[in-house]
């Protein structure tokens, strides 16, 4: 499960699917252009998207449409299933999930375990809500 858990203790755009053997055997935070295609089921009400879960320690320059990256800013979010006509670019157009799926996006934890500047992975890069500025945590359980 990957969501935000609220300063309450109440679960907020929490999403459950099978854990990626990637993640049983490194930490998410540590994995680098890691992509595994997934179902994810949202947790308020069981609404089911297949996509790709990035998960990737590296800069990436943008929303999570855009290809891989170096350095150390980090990112874990969900993409469409296929990349569009010439792969994945960051363009905010193209490979996004649709705005219904508020998916979040871990974003800007660098090497360690903060939420950075975390938000939903519909959202064209920099905009929205950032999540841990308005005291969410991050919440990544696994099985």
């Amino acid at each position: 499960m990957l969501g935000f858990i609220e300063r309450t203790g109440d679960l907020s755009h929490s999403w459950f699917f099978k854990t990626p053997d990637s993640w049983k055997t490194t930490h998410p935070y540590k994995l680098q252009h890691q992509g595994d295609i997934i179902e994810a089921i949202r947790a308020s009400d069981g609404k089911t998207y297949e996509g790709e879960l990035v998960s990737d320690s590296s800069n990436y320059g943008g929303g999570c449409e855009c290809g891989k990256g170096g350095g150390s800013w980090g990112r874990i979010c969900m993409r469409s299933k296929t990349p569009p006509a010439g792969g994945w670019r960051c363009t905010g157009k193209g490979g996004a999930v649709p705005e219904e799926i508020d998916f979040p996006y871990v974003r800007g934890y660098g090497d360690g375990n903060s939420c950075g500047s975390s938000s939903l992975s519909y959202y064209n890069w920099n905009a929205g809500t950032n999540f841990c500025n308005n005291g969410y945590k991050v919440v990544i359980m696994t099985t």
